[in-house]
């Protein structure tokens, strides 16, 4: 994997305490292996092999490492010294390092190295450019990074792990000749991928040990045959940032980084290393693995490159609707790159990967969206251009088309009758709703799109349709991608209603006659929550409808949740198409929330979150362990009638209204509306429900 770090002023110290000095060989060394110079931009300033601190500090520093003169045509006071490219190989690569004899030892070593320079040279390549211009908008190729590796044997916390900190000065030279800043932007974004690239270069460099592989979906893998309790136990840097998150009950991947930085202990001083290897092993049959056993996990297999008949078939499987278009509708060189890093299990070089994702982007089935998509020339044009499928085109195609053609056809058309009737037995629907439930009913169209907010009071309407439809003897059924979203609207309309997944499969399974089942004549199939509803099983469900002659009502918001899967079908068709627009909040009482709730919808996240601290609404607390213990405090106290006395929630359930969570409700006493205790974690719910019921149990309920 790569990680990014941005390198404070003086920290190189921290890497130049840590080398050797001038001893490579890791039995023989006292402290890590000595850096060395690497990238283009190094061999520009004539710096080769060991890394000096003189050196390293000035060109940190942005100065001529010769002559000390700045490099730099422009200097701000705030600026960057660099960025810390860390390399890490998997753990069980790093435990083959670790545990092995001299001569697997010095392989894997130079396996780690070897994957190191083809992924920094993809960065080069990629992601080492400079902007020129006003606001930075013209964009040059760089002259490569000027660079620092030290490749490192341990984790802070002792542990093995084989990593590599390539320290790259925040300056390179552009095309018309100045050195300047590098667009840091690119290696953050390109980093993702580079780190793919290594694992893939990695194990194609340990083929000759005829090892095999457990490859993960994301590009990672570990070798096979080192049982995961000892990967585990062999992670201890690892579980103190688990620790760390799960103190505070965060997951993201910016609260990890967070929680690396918060739980880093100083680097352990040098230890002879002869102990510390005797140590590794020591531990590594405590853990039930005995080095000695080592052997068994090589020479497993005789790993061969791929034929031609297994790279076509892989490449008609990238782009079919399982590939690269399964969760988005369109991807770029990077996607590319690492979709084809997951189908080779025995790794490849990085120029064999870009190869294959070159070639497959040049294959007549896939559709650039971006006029530079197949440019052959590197850089960030070549990156992120877009492109898409020959077959996700079609599929997109057909919705629009269908829906479009199919407008004011005399689907859905409720009796005038019975709409009225429907819409007097709910006086309180709101002049929208109205409006809402007569365009249903009465316009025919065969797709009809309902955009509305969050308490806009869409299910209150369709309760009113669905009774009208009902009542002129259209079958009426719902759906949802969730299984709790149905089952919502099932209770809030009084119709049938399942999941996409199971409705499809209904529809598709043979009847009596051996033929698919189908949906019943001029149905009308209300889809809530279709912002979340991928575009290939809308088009299926649009295909059945259009089959029955019937109606097809997708009720969503595209400012909302995403879809699941490859989307963007709903937010066009509220283009396309006449979308019945709910604009009013009937939930939030208070304009200050409709108004919050608004620019949390609109993306205004800072001025929603300031709204709601204002007025009293968020409550902080140093640990999830004391947030969850002062909710159900506050539960409680609210439950019995008594005052609060505290309130803890999550920023993300407090806000996130419409996120599928779990509920805990109990009716508050006098009658008041129910006391909601939300969180996002299954495991959060289980610890709220124990202390909840903890609570009833000792007070006798």
């Amino acid at each position: 994997m790569l990680s990014i770090g941005k390198l404070a002023g003086g920290a190189e110290g921290y890497y130049l305490r840590a080398v050797a000095s001038g001893v490579e060989d890791y039995y023989l060394g006292s402290g890590e292996a000595p850096g060395r110079w690497v990238g283009a931009g190094s061999v520009r300033l004539g710096l080769a092999g060991v890394v000096s601190p003189e050196q390293l500090r000035a060109v940190l520093d942005g100065r001529d490492p010769a002559t000390g003169k700045s490099l730099l045509w422009v200097r701000r006071p705030d600026r960057l010294p660099g960025l810390d490219l860390t390399f890490s190989a998997p753990k069980s690569v790093s435990l083959l390092f670790a545990l092995g004899d001299e001569q697997l030892s010095a392989l894997v070593r130079g396996a780690h190295d070897a994957a190191v320079t083809q992924a920094l040279g993809y960065l080069e390549r990629e992601a080492g450019e400079v902007r020129r211009g006003k606001d930075g908008r013209d964009r040059l190729p760089g002259g490569g990074f000027v660079a620092a590796a030290f490749r490192h044997r341990t984790s802070r916390a002792g542990d093995p792990q084989l990593h590599t900190h390539v320290l790259v000065a925040n300056m390179t030279r552009g095309a018309d000749g100045r050195w300047s800043a590098l667009d840091g932007r690119q290696l953050y974004l390109q980093a993702k991928t580079a780190g793919t690239l290594y694992q893939a270069a990695l194990r194609d460099q340990l083929r000759p040990l005829g090892l095999a592989w457990v490859l993960n979906a994301n590009g990672t893998a570990e070798v096979d045959g080192i049982p995961r309790p000892v990967l585990r136990g062999f992670s201890r840097r690892r579980e103190q940032i688990e620790d760390e998150l799960a103190a505070h009950g965060l997951s993201s991947p910016k609260a990890a980084q967070l929680a690396t930085l918060a739980t880093r202990p100083a680097k352990q001083p040098a230890v002879d290393p002869v102990t510390l290897a005797e140590r590794w092993r020591a531990r590594a049959r405590e853990l039930g693995f005995d080095p000695a056993d080592l052997p068994r996990v090589l020479d497993r297999t005789t790993a061969v490159p791929p034929s031609g008949e297994v790279l076509a078939a892989t490449t008609d499987r990238l782009l079919g609707p399982d590939g690269l278009t399964a969760r988005s509708p369109v991807f770029d060189r990077r996607a590319a790159i690492r979709a084809w890093c997951t189908q080779l299990p025995a790794g490849a070089s990085v120029a064999a990967v870009e190869a294959l994702a070159d070639g497959l982007l040049a294959d007549p089935r896939v559709v650039p969206v971006d006029a530079d998509a197949r440019s052959p020339a590197p850089g960030a044009g070549r990156s992120f251009a877009r492109a898409t499928t020959v077959e996700m085109l079609t599929v997109e195609r057909f919705v629009l088309d269908t829906a479009v053609a199919g407008q004011r056809v005399g689907a859905g058309v409720a009796d005038p009758a019975a709409v009225e009737a429907a819409l007097a037995a709910r006086p309180g629907l709101h002049p929208e709703q109205v409006a809402m439930v007569h365009a249903l009913t009465g316009r025919g169209d065969r797709v009809q799109v309902v955009v509305g907010k969050a308490g806009s009071g869409k299910t209150h309407a369709l309760a009113a349709a669905a009774q009208a439809w009902t009542a002129s003897g259209l079958p009426v059924l719902g759906a949802a991608v969730a299984a709790r979203a149905a089952h919502a609207l099932s209770i809030g309309t009084g119709m049938p209603a399942l999941t996409v997944a199971r409705l499809l499969a209904h529809a598709d399974h043979p009847g009596p006659q051996g033929t698919p089942r189908g949906l019943p004549e001029r149905v009308v199939l209300i889809v809530d929550e279709a912002g979340m509803l991928g575009t290939r099983p809308l088009a299926r469900l649009l295909d059945q409808v259009h089959t029955a002659g019937g109606c097809l009502v997708l009720v969503g918001d595209h400012h909302q949740l995403p879809e699941l899967d490859a989307g963007g079908a709903f937010a066009a068709l509220t283009r396309r198409l006449d979308p019945v627009v709910l604009h009013t909040n009937h939930r939030q009482e208070q304009p200050w929330e409709r108004a919050a709730l608004d620019e949390l919808r609109a993306g205004d996240v800072p001025t929603a979150l300031a709204a709601y601290d204002h007025h009293g609404r968020l409550h902080l607390h140093d640990t999830a362990e004391d947030q969850r213990a002062a909710l159900v405090t506050d539960w409680w106290n609210r439950t019995t009638g008594r005052p609060a006395t505290s309130l803890a929630t999550s920023l993300a359930t407090q806000l996130a209204t419409n996120l599928a969570t779990d509920l805990a409700t109990t009716a508050a006493p006098g009658g008041d509306a129910p006391v909601l205790m939300l969180a996002a974690r299954r495991a959060d719910v289980d610890d709220l429900n124990r202390r909840a019921r903890t609570l009833l149990a000792t007070h006798g309920h």
